[in-house]
C-alpha cells in the first residue's frame, strides 16, 4: 500500500509538471504571435500592434497598482505595466464622434464601455480598498498591460504576460474586476450612440407602509448593472451604497433588503459598463401613524415633523441627545452646539486645537475645535470684542445664515433683500442683514414652518429640533 501510494503521488506530480511546462510553452508561443487590433467606424486608421511594436514604445510605458472588486467582498490588487489606452487609440485616429469602445479577448470574451467611462472618467487606485477605505486615492490611467504581478507585492515582480486591459475604480466599492479583459486581442471603436440602462423598480408600492417593511430594488439587467441608492434625499452616484452587491447566481444572500423604520424617500440609479446611467427614480414611503419606531429617544412625541431628521443625524453621530434616552427637542440651541452639528455634518471630526481665535474659547473645551473649524470655513463669526459666546442662544436667522454659507450660497443670498418672503415668515422680525439669507432658505426648501402655530419668528432662539431639521435638509441638497 505504501509503495502504491508513493507511485500514484509521483504520477500526479509528473502530470502537474507536464501541464505547467505545456502552459509555459503555450504562453511563450502566444506571446510571440500576440497582436492587438484597433478598428471600427470610430477610428480613421485601423491599426494592428504586435508585442514587438508595443515594446519599442518604452517612452509611453506606465506602471500602476490597481484595486479591484468582483461580487463584493472578493477583492484584488493588481500590479501592471503597459501603455495607456488613450495613446493607442490616438494612433488609430479615434474620431471625436466615437462613443462606444468594445474590448475583446482572443477566446471571445468581450465587454463594451462608453467613451466617457473608459477614457474620460476619473479613475483611482484605493490603497485601503481591503478595508473599504477610500482615503489616499491615487489617479491611474486605463492601460493595455504587457506585464502583470500581484499588487500586494507592489510593482516589483512584474512578469511578461498576455495583453490585458486594466483600469481603475471610480469608487472604492466599484466592481471593476470583470472589466480587466485577459488576452486582449481586439478593440472595436464605434460611433453608435450608447443606450441607457432601464430604471430601477420595486414591487412595494409607494405610500403608507408599516414600520420594518423590507424594500427590494430590482432591475431588468440585475446581473449586468449595479443599483446605487440613497435614503437621505440626495442624488445617488457610484459612491452611494450598492443594492445588488452580488449576482442572482453567485451570492444573492448579500443583496439585503432595505428596512424602513421611518418616513423615507429612496432614490436609485442603475450604473454599469457600456450604457448611460439610468434615470434617477424616487420611491416615497410614509410609516403608518402610531407605527413609527421611536428610536433611541423617548421624548419626540409631538415632534414627528423632525423625527426623521433627529434620528438620522443621531445615527450618523452628527447630533447627540442631552441625557439617556432624551433629545430635548424644545431645548434652546447654543452657538457652540450648532457649530458642532454643522461641522460634524460637513467635515466630520476636526483636528484638535491648542488655542482659539476667540477670547472666550478654551482649546480644550469639547466645542473648541468645532468652533475653530466653523470660523476657519467662514460659517460663523464672533463678536466685535473678540468673544464667541459659546453658551449664548442662536436665533433662527443666525442659524439660517450659517446653513446658507455652509451650502456655498453666500453670494446668492447677498443678491436678495427679503422681498420674496412668504407669510410663513414674520418679516418684521428679520434683521436687515439676514433678509437675503432667510429668503434664500425659504426658496431652497430648508425651512419647516408647518409645525408652528404662527409664522416663523426670525430673531427668536432656535430649538434643537429645528436645528436637526434644517441640517438634515441641507445635507439632502448637497
Amino acid at each position: 500500500m505504501r509503495k502504491g501510494f508513493m507511485y500514484k503521488g509521483m504520477v500526479v506530480c509528473m502530470i502537474l509538471l507536464a501541464v505547467i511546462i505545456v502552459t509555459d510553452i503555450n504562453q511563450a508561443l502566444a506571446a510571440e504571435d500576440e497582436t492587438l487590433s484597433i478598428m471600427g467606424d470610430g477610428v480613421t486608421t485601423p491599426i494592428e500592434f504586435t508585442r514587438e511594436a508595443l515594446e519599442v514604445m518604452q517612452d509611453d510605458y506606465v506602471q500602476y497598482i490597481y484595486s479591484s472588486q468582483n461580487n463584493y467582498p472578493t477583492k484584488k490588487l493588481i500590479a501592471a505595466e503597459g501603455i495607456p489606452l488613450s495613446i493607442l487609440l490616438e494612433k488609430a485616429g479615434i474620431k471625436p464622434e466615437a462613443q462606444l469602445i468594445t474590448v475583446k479577448a482572443f477566446d471571445g470574451y468581450a465587454i463594451t464601455f462608453t467613451r466617457q467611462e473608459i477614457l474620460e472618467d476619473n479613475r483611482y487606485y484605493f490603497p485601503g480598498m481591503m478595508q473599504d477605505d477610500s482615503q489616499g486615492a491615487e489617479p491611474v490611467k486605463t492601460i493595455i498591460a504587457l506585464k502583470l504581478g500581484d499588487g500586494k507585492q507592489g510593482i516589483s515582480g512584474l512578469q511578461e504576460d498576455y495583453f490585458k486591459l486594466c483600469m481603475g475604480q471610480r469608487a472604492v466599492t466599484e466592481q471593476t474586476n470583470p472589466w480587466f479583459v485577459k488576452n486582449t486581442a481586439l478593440i472595436e471603436v464605434s460611433t453608435k450612440a450608447p443606450e441607457k440602462w432601464d430604471s430601477v423598480t420595486t414591487k412595494t408600492s409607494q405610500g403608507t407602509i408599516t414600520a420594518g417593511t423590507n424594500i427590494t430594488l430590482d432591475l431588468p439587467d440585475f446581473n449586468k448593472a449595479k443599483i446605487y441608492y440613497t435614503l437621505d434625499g440626495s442624488q445617488p452616484t457610484v459612491n452611494s451604497p450598492m443594492f445588488n452587491i452580488s449576482t442572482t447566481y453567485w451570492q444573492p444572500e448579500l443583496n439585503v433588503p432595505i428596512v424602513l423604520e421611518r418616513d423615507t424617500t429612496i432614490k436609485a440609479v442603475a450604473i454599469g459598463a457600456g450604457k448611460l446611467d439610468s434615470a434617477i427614480v424616487s420611491f416615497e414611503y410614509t410609516i403608518a401613524k402610531g407605527d413609527r419606531e421611536r428610536g433611541q429617544f423617548s421624548d419626540l412625541q409631538g415632534f414627528e415633523w423632525a423625527q426623521t431628521a433627529i434620528e438620522d443625524l443621531a445615527d450618523k453621530q452628527i447630533i447627540n441627545g442631552m441625557a439617556k434616552g432624551q433629545f430635548a427637542p424644545e431645548g434652546i440651541l447654543t452657538r457652540a452646539q450648532f457649530a458642532k452639528i454643522t461641522v460634524g455634518a460637513l467635515y466630520g471630526e476636526p483636528d484638535a486645537i491648542e488655542s482659539s481665535r476667540f477670547s472666550d474659547i478654551d482649546g480644550n473645551a469639547w466645542y473648541g475645535k468645532y468652533v475653530e473649524k466653523a470660523a476657519q470655513e467662514g460659517l460663523i463669526n464672533g463678536f466685535d470684542d473678540g468673544r464667541f459666546g459659546p453658551d449664548q442662544s442662536l436665533t433662527n436667522e443666525q442659524m439660517i445664515a450659517i446653513v446658507i454659507r455652509a451650502m456655498g450660497k453666500n453670494d446668492a443670498a447677498s443678491n436678495l433683500n427679503g422681498a420674496g418672503l412668504s407669510t410663513s415668515i414674520r418679516i418684521d422680525t428679520v434683521s436687515n442683514w439676514a433678509k437675503g439669507y432667510v429668503e434664500l432658505a425659504e426658496q431652497e426648501g430648508l425651512l419647516e414652518t408647518q409645525h408652528l402655530e404662527g409664522p416663523l419668528i426670525a430673531n427668536e432662539a432656535a430649538t434643537r429640533a429645528e436645528a436637526a431639521e434644517i441640517v438634515y435638509r441641507m445635507l439632502g441638497k448637497r
